[in-house]
């Protein structure tokens, strides 16, 4: 017996709400300002030796500093303009006019965090070197938006991808090839959720995937 319209309309409402949450949920946990912390904790427990640092230093510490002053505090400064100055509607950014101020903002914030590095910690090595070219791709996707909304989520896990089988290549440790299929599928989940929620075209995901793999890779085996 079937369900009467009401009801089924009723569980459709239901359904798409819940999928709807499911992709703001992954889009949020796949925010761009999440990928140096992530791109850090993968380092200080896969790939520590690219960091000139000493091994006592390199802990969950040293990923929180990297999240203070690679996203919350970039995250801060965004929330203080947005309301002071109603630069931007809402943090989802969702129109191109929107984003183009606040990715260059974030582009010379990311590149007050490499000095930082270079000139307080003494790192000139393979972990800073990431950080400039991160910047760089930050700086790049801004120059891109200025005409076309390409999308950052999907550009932050391609770039991600790109850093990790570089340094695989480079100096193989175990365990990587399962991290790599686990960044693969969260690429895949971010570029769905970004769809389903209306945020970007097919073509946006795949542009901004493709360069922040092609970025973060080239950049990582010619300069590493």
């Amino acid at each position: 017996m079937s369900l009467p319209v009401e009801q089924q309309a009723i569980n459709q409402t239901s359904k798409f709400s819940v999928n709807r949450t499911l992709a703001h949920i992954i889009s949020v946990l796949s925010h761009p300002l999440l990928m140096c912390t992530y791109f850090s904790a993968i380092v200080v427990y896969l790939f520590p030796f690219l960091v000139e640092l000493p091994p006592q230093a390199l802990n969950l510490k040293f990923v929180g500093v990297m999240f203070l002053i690679t996203s919350a505090l970039p995250l801060s400064s965004l929330l203080i303009m947005a309301v002071s100055r109603k630069l931007v509607k809402s943090l989802k950014m969702e129109s191109r006019e929107e984003r183009i101020l606040p990715f260059f903002f974030v582009s010379f914030f990311y590149g007050l965090t490499a000095y930082m590095l270079h000139e307080q910690w003494g790192l000139t090595g393979p972990f800073w070197k990431a950080v400039v070219i991160m910047t760089f791709l930050i700086f790049l996707l801004s120059c891109i938006t200025l005409f076309y909304k390409i999308s950052v989520h999907s550009a932050g896990w391609g770039g991600l991808l790109g850093f990790v089988l570089a340094f695989q290549l480079s100096q193989p440790v175990e365990g990587v090839m399962e991290l790599m299929a686990l960044i693969t599928l969260f690429s895949g989940l971010t570029m769905s959720a970004r769809l389903y929620l209306n945020a970007h075209k097919p073509d946006e995901v795949y542009w901004g995937w493709l360069l922040g793999m092609v970025v973060c890779f080239g950049g990582a085996s010619f300069f590493m």
